[in-house]
């Protein structure tokens, strides 16, 4: 992604633009009516007796090539991504990887219409999308998913063509009957195309009872879509304009947070307004865009830390010295640091792990030791550009993760350290590190906290 195309924008501006977008909405008879000021959704773990993922008789062998292949895949379609923004400056950088729908770390179960019908989404912390399979069908390995029918919902409502929300699409047309459609281009070149629709959406609180939003502004994907029998959606948290935090932002006041927990039967969440979690110290915030009304929320790594302390490899190591040099992505179960970084960390890590060092196929570092030996291992940490309040000695914010985080038992007798290499100019944070690690956004003050928790208890 050069620069001329990936740029960072303040928080603030980005705020007066979603005003705008806010507007655009509104020209076009839509608003996200909801008093709601405090909601936590409750989201299903890949592994989870609920998730259609669950593959309970996978061996220890699979779980871990399964694991290394979606990694790869993600970190794959981010450089793919990163290399279209680089030669074009007119298409944004798309969130939705098109036909491989049985990726994905989180689910979320809502509803679409009138009458509602339920869909199950894949949760893309920075997609810039929330879309679905449009008029029903049997797609994919022959199985019947749900879709959403706008002739059958009392509640839908068609962008217009002419609108300002449908010319500000990077891509869009008109599907007749005066429908705004839209086309996403993945960095493989395939394309997908729907229309946008407006309707009410219905999210279930964690704990009980159901939040309502009207007027709620989706893609109802007709040509080419991603899905199959497994899921049926798409759900983008924060990444443009259809995303959910922007659509529901003055109802949220612009906050919200994840807790993600490991275990495939704990209770992880999505958690938004006054339920956001903005708990331990703050790090810088930067919004860096990818488009129009697209882009990613990002921090600066400055360094890594093993047993709380520093390994003095500096931020150049880690491009930390550049804005919009970190992404947080909920469909990457592992974490890529850029080379340099990652160099410097294996260079002196085995000094720090009393334990030989092995190989083993399709790992960067492991070690000869037991369930018994993970407990002994020293603990891993990230340094971010702080927020003006310090918890590191240079206004940084340190964030140490649980061992389980970032050390796995991946074969007979061998650990391996769950962080891999990139050559790309960003790094990416995975899932597994954001184990009951709770991270929360607060895209008014330009802030992110990171602080360590018990997410199942919460």
């Amino acid at each position: 992604m050069a620069e001329s195309s990936n740029f960072l924008i303040s928080p603030r501006a980005f705020l007066l633009s979603f005003v705008a977008i806010s507007l655009l909405l509104q020209a076009c008879a839509t608003t996200v009516s909801s008093n709601v000021l405090s909601l936590k959704i409750n989201l299903i773990h890949r592994d989870s007796p609920l998730s259609p993922f669950r593959q309970p008789n996978t061996s220890i062998s699979d779980h871990w090539s399964s694991l290394l292949y979606r990694s790869a895949y993600r970190h794959d379609f981010h450089l793919a991504a990163l290399a279209i923004n680089a030669s074009s400056t007119a298409s944004s950088l798309v969130r939705q990887p098109i036909g491989r729908f049985d990726f994905g770390e989180y689910l979320m179960k809502f509803s679409l219409g009138t009458p509602p019908v339920e869909f199950l989404g894949v949760v893309d912390l920075n997609g810039d999308f929330v879309s679905t399979w449009c008029f029903g069908c049997s797609v994919g390995h022959g199985g019947a998913i749900p879709s959403f029918d706008p002739g059958k919902s009392s509640t839908y409502r068609h962008v217009p063509c002419g609108s300002n929300t449908c010319a500000n699409q990077d891509e869009h047309g008109c599907a007749g009957w005066d429908r705004c459609e839209y086309t996403r281009t993945a960095p493989d070149r395939r394309s997908t195309t729907g229309i946008l629709v407006l309707d009410t959406l219905r999210v279930a609180a964690y704990g009980g009872g159901q939040t309502e939003f009207q007027g709620f502004g989706f893609g109802c994907c007709t040509n080419h879509c991603p899905f199959h029998n497994k899921v049926s959606a798409w759900v983008g948290v924060a990444g443009g304009l259809f995303s959910l935090v922007q659509q529901l932002s003055y109802s949220i006041n612009w906050r919200f947070s994840h807790c993600l927990t490991s275990d495939a039967i704990g209770n992880s969440h999505l958690q938004f307004g006054k339920e956001a979690i903005l708990s331990g110290f703050p790090a810088r915030m930067d919004y860096c865009s990818t488009g129009k009304y697209t882009g990613y929320i990002s921090a600066r790594i400055v360094d890594v830390l093993v047993d709380g302390r520093y390994y003095l490899s500096g931020p150049g190591a880690f491009n930390g010295l550049e804005p919009c040099n970190v992404v947080f992505d909920t469909l990457s179960p592992l974490t890529y640091l850029v080379r340099g970084g990652f160099d410097h960390l294996v260079q002196y890590l085995p000094h720090d792990v009393n334990l030989p060092v092995v190989r083993w196929p399709g790992w960067d570092l492991c070690f000869r030791g037991t369930e018994r030996d993970l407990n002994h291992l020293p603990e891993i940490g990230i340094s971010f550009r702080g927020a003006g309040i310090k918890n590191g000695p240079d206004g940084t914010l340190d964030i140490h993760f649980p061992v389980a985080n970032t050390y796995g038992l991946v074969g007979w007798s061998t650990i391996c350290l769950l962080i891999k290499p990139t050559d790309g100019k960003k790094n990416i944070i995975g899932t597994r590190l954001m184990h009951n690690v709770g991270v929360g956004y607060d895209l008014i003050n330009n802030t992110i906290y990171m602080d360590r928790l018990a997410c199942d208890g919460l």
